[in-house]
Protein backbone atom coordinates (compact mmCIF):
# COMPACT_ATOMS: atom_id res chain seq x y z
CA UNK A 1 0.00 0.00 0.00
CA UNK A 2 1.41 3.65 -1.57
CA UNK A 3 -0.40 6.76 -1.25
CA UNK A 4 0.41 9.09 -4.02
CA UNK A 5 -0.10 12.84 -4.08
CA UNK A 6 0.27 15.43 -6.80
CA UNK A 7 2.94 17.79 -5.84
CA UNK A 8 2.33 21.32 -6.10
CA UNK A 9 -0.85 20.06 -7.55
CA UNK A 10 0.77 18.65 -10.85
CA UNK A 11 -0.17 15.45 -11.85
CA UNK A 12 3.15 15.19 -13.94
CA UNK A 13 5.39 15.31 -10.78
CA UNK A 14 3.85 12.89 -8.20
CA UNK A 15 5.31 11.59 -4.90
CA UNK A 16 4.59 8.13 -3.05
CA UNK A 17 4.70 7.65 0.41
CA UNK A 18 5.47 4.27 1.24
CA UNK A 19 3.66 2.57 4.36
CA UNK A 20 6.22 1.39 6.92
CA UNK A 21 3.94 -1.50 7.63
CA UNK A 22 3.84 -4.10 4.61
CA UNK A 23 0.04 -4.72 3.26
CA UNK A 24 0.77 -8.02 4.67
CA UNK A 25 0.11 -6.90 7.88
CA UNK A 26 -2.72 -5.16 7.52
CA UNK A 27 -6.46 -6.29 7.62
CA UNK A 28 -8.18 -5.97 5.07
CA UNK A 29 -12.19 -6.80 3.81
CA UNK A 30 -13.16 -4.24 6.82
CA UNK A 31 -17.07 -3.57 6.69
CA UNK A 32 -18.49 -0.05 6.23
CA UNK A 33 -17.91 1.94 9.83
CA UNK A 34 -14.94 -0.16 10.72
CA UNK A 35 -11.60 1.29 11.79
CA UNK A 36 -8.11 -0.37 12.42
CA UNK A 37 -5.54 1.80 14.06
CA UNK A 38 -2.02 0.19 13.25
CA UNK A 39 2.07 0.65 13.75
CA UNK A 40 5.03 0.01 12.18
CA UNK A 41 5.27 -3.53 14.57
CA UNK A 42 1.98 -4.68 13.28
CA UNK A 43 0.54 -3.76 16.27
CA UNK A 44 -3.67 -3.14 16.00
CA UNK A 45 -6.45 -1.94 17.84
CA UNK A 46 -9.83 -2.74 15.37
CA UNK A 47 -13.10 -1.22 15.76
CA UNK A 48 -14.92 -3.89 14.71
CA UNK A 49 -19.03 -4.06 13.73
CA UNK A 50 -20.59 -5.69 16.10
CA UNK A 51 -19.70 -3.66 18.92
CA UNK A 52 -16.46 -5.71 19.08
CA UNK A 53 -12.71 -4.04 20.15
CA UNK A 54 -9.91 -6.66 19.25
CA UNK A 55 -6.25 -5.29 20.06
CA UNK A 56 -3.20 -7.44 18.58
CA UNK A 57 -0.39 -6.85 20.72
CA UNK A 58 3.47 -7.85 20.29
CA UNK A 59 4.13 -8.08 23.63
CA UNK A 60 1.59 -6.72 26.02
CA UNK A 61 -1.13 -5.00 26.82
CA UNK A 62 -1.66 -2.29 29.15
CA UNK A 63 -5.09 -1.10 30.63
CA UNK A 64 -4.49 2.43 32.87
CA UNK A 65 -7.33 4.20 35.22
CA UNK A 66 -6.36 7.64 36.26
CA UNK A 67 -2.71 6.87 34.65
CA UNK A 68 -2.41 4.15 36.93
CA UNK A 69 -2.00 0.34 35.17
CA UNK A 70 -5.32 -1.95 36.36
CA UNK A 71 -5.00 -4.48 33.51
CA UNK A 72 -1.40 -6.58 31.82
CA UNK A 73 -2.19 -9.08 29.79
CA UNK A 74 0.62 -11.08 28.14
CA UNK A 75 0.94 -14.42 26.14
CA UNK A 76 1.84 -16.13 29.63
CA UNK A 77 -1.35 -14.45 31.43
CA UNK A 78 -3.31 -11.81 33.23
CA UNK A 79 -1.98 -9.41 35.68
CA UNK A 80 -4.87 -7.09 37.46
CA UNK A 81 -4.08 -4.52 40.06
CA UNK A 82 -7.12 -4.06 42.80
CA UNK A 83 -10.16 -5.92 43.34
CA UNK A 84 -12.02 -8.70 41.13
CA UNK A 85 -15.54 -8.56 41.45
CA UNK A 86 -17.75 -11.22 39.12
CA UNK A 87 -21.42 -11.32 38.99
CA UNK A 88 -21.09 -15.38 38.35
CA UNK A 89 -19.32 -18.13 39.07
CA UNK A 90 -15.76 -18.31 38.82
CA UNK A 91 -13.88 -21.46 37.47
CA UNK A 92 -10.71 -22.61 37.36
CA UNK A 93 -9.40 -25.29 35.45
CA UNK A 94 -12.97 -27.95 36.29
CA UNK A 95 -12.94 -26.12 39.75
CA UNK A 96 -15.90 -23.64 40.46
CA UNK A 97 -15.27 -20.93 43.15
CA UNK A 98 -18.93 -20.84 43.93
CA UNK A 99 -19.86 -24.88 44.38
CA UNK A 100 -16.50 -26.49 44.85
CA UNK A 101 -16.30 -28.90 47.83
CA UNK A 102 -12.96 -30.35 49.90
CA UNK A 103 -11.73 -33.28 51.18
CA UNK A 104 -10.53 -34.42 54.42
CA UNK A 105 -12.99 -32.32 56.39
CA UNK A 106 -12.16 -32.48 59.81
CA UNK A 107 -13.55 -30.77 63.24
CA UNK A 108 -12.66 -27.78 64.94
CA UNK A 109 -9.63 -25.45 63.72
CA UNK A 110 -7.86 -27.94 61.35
CA UNK A 111 -7.51 -27.04 57.64
CA UNK A 112 -9.08 -29.20 54.73
CA UNK A 113 -7.48 -30.62 52.17
CA UNK A 114 -7.56 -28.71 48.67
CA UNK A 115 -10.77 -28.12 46.59
CA UNK A 116 -11.91 -30.97 44.73
CA UNK A 117 -13.27 -31.10 41.16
Amino acid sequence: MVHVFANGGDPSDLVALVAHNPSVARMGDLAEGETVLYDRLGQAVYLKAGAIVQVDAAQQMVVRVAGQPVLTVTASGVQVQGTITATEDVVAGQISLQSHVHGNVQQGGDLTGKPQD
